[in-house]
């Protein structure tokens, strides 16, 4: 009765369908619950079996009224319809796209005047071409596309009409539901083949990204996984030698400060040569604590560093009155000092030595000093 290439007018059973958009030359698959559903299904069972899919607007409407369906839709051929559990488990045999005239009834179920709309053609040469163009595309990344679909890749590969093999692509491929209902609302064969050549090549771009995203957060995770396994390594090693690697990169510090303090050659190399005595001897030996205080120390004088001398005996008289009461021998000696110093302009040869009991101020004298 119906076909893909005739007008024909007619009144069928309504199904209302979401979340899938049904097209011609493709078997559809429904599961329905709806009262009014299952009484359109068992009316087309007792006539012709045909009924007509409308596809829902807002899939979130559990009943939609006549505004909210498109007006394009499949008048398809009942194929089996098994019951479970309420449900009724049906396969449709899409025929041909047609156009919505008027519901003519909504009790007990929505009966529809539907007018079909044969499939066009304008130029085959032009169709022909893009046929091509699509199999090649489909050929040269099948695995994805059709990504574990062998029954698609067949009908493919066996060669069928231009217009079933836009149908059936656009029903199968992995398209959002706007996408879809584009073919829905095309019956010329040419502009189909169109819309799928570039559909096609975003899918493959698509899915292109995708594998460079997905090789970048292995590569990532690989990369964190390689740092963990080798930070957990070494902590195992460090174990295993004990005190033995923080020995050795104590001395390397050491080493590394003694060559950065910029001392004279002779006393650098013998503060190296005390060193690698220190890296021999074990911490537990008296010997060991006292190099490593010698090297410290030696570490911490300033060799490179020099201060401008402000050498001033009236000033030199005020800061040594100022913090001390008393000690004036001590008070002449240093004064006596720094005025040789004035008057020759050379380091005299002597060395002040401060000498005395614990609390008589030799330490607060040379602060006064240096002050």
């Amino acid at each position: 009765m119906f076909s893909n290439q005739t007008i024909i007018n007619a009144m069928l059973p309504a199904l209302i369908v979401r979340g899938k958009i049904p097209l011609p030359n493709n078997e559809i698959r429904l599961d329905l619950g709806r009262k009014e559903a299952i009484l359109a299904l068992k009316a087309a069972a007792e006539s012709k079996k045909y009924v007509v899919l409308f596809v829902q607007i807002d899939h979130n409407v559990e009943v939609p009224s006549i505004d909210n369906i498109h007006r394009t839709g499949v008048v398809a051929k009942i194929i089996y319809d098994m019951e479970s559990q309420g449900l009724h488990k049906v396969k449709l045999l899409g025929i041909v796209r047609c156009n919505l005239l008027d519901i003519t009834e909504t009790d007990p179920y929505w009966t529809a005047n539907v007018v079909t709309v044969p499939m066009a053609n304008d130029d085959l040469d032009k169709e022909l071409a893009y046929v091509r163009l699509l199999i090649e595309e489909l050929q040269t990344d099948a695995v994805r596309i059709f990504d574990g679909n062998s029954e698609l890749a067949n009908i493919v590969a066996q060669g069928v009409t231009a217009d079933k093999l836009t149908d059936v692509l656009a029903y199968s491929l992995p398209f959002d539901l706007n996408t879809k209902m584009k073919y829905l609302n095309t019956p010329n064969v040419g502009d189909r083949l169109r819309f799928m050549l570039e559909d096609v090549k975003r899918e493959k771009y698509i899915r292109n990204l995708e594998t460079e995203i997905e090789n970048e957060v292995k590569k990532s995770i690989s990369e964190s996984q390689k740092e963990y396994y080798l930070r957990e390594k070494m902590k195992v090693i460090q174990d295993e030698l004990g005190d033995k690697v923080k020995q050795e990169t104590e001395i390397e510090d050491l080493k590394k400060k003694i060559l950065a303090a910029g001392m004279p050659s002779s006393i650098e190399e013998k503060a190296l040569t005390e060193l690698n005595r220190y890296s021999s001897l074990g911490k537990s030996t008296g010997e060991s604590g006292i190099i490593r205080t010698y090297l410290d120390f030696m570490i911490a004088l300033p060799w490179s560093k020099e201060t401008k001398e402000n050498i001033d005996i009236q000033k030199a008289k005020t800061q040594l009155d100022s913090d001390h009461y008393g000690l004036d021998v001590v008070k002449e000696r240093i004064l006596e000092y720094l005025a040789v110093r004035i008057m020759t302009q050379k380091n005299p040869q002597a060395i002040l030595c401060l000498v005395g009991p614990p609390g008589v101020g030799k330490t607060s004298l040379a602060r006064s000093i240096a002050a």
